[in-house]
């Protein structure tokens, strides 16, 4: 499961920072010769994600303290 971004970020709520990730899970047949079996990040994880242009991502993340869903907007590193 290859996490795609991370982040430390702030709550537009309730102020407190946080860190949260944006994961793809690889889907694998179990009857393939290599199934792999993959650990879910103990993080908040972002909802929506929504490329605005070629340079810039918006995701969509709830916060762990206060359940306020934040829309964060980052550069993308090419």
């Amino acid at each position: 499961m290859p996490i795609l971004y991370e982040a430390y970020d702030k709550c537009e709520e309730c102020g407190k920072n946080f860190k949260w990730v944006h994961f793809e899970l690889v889907k694998s047949r179990l009857g393939s010769d290599t199934f792999r079996v993959e650990v879910i990040p103990d993080h908040p994880k972002a909802k929506n994600v929504r490329a605005i242009d070629k340079e810039h991502t918006e995701y969509v993340v709830g916060c762990p303290h206060c359940g306020f869903y934040n829309h964060f907007i980052h550069k993308i590193e090419l």
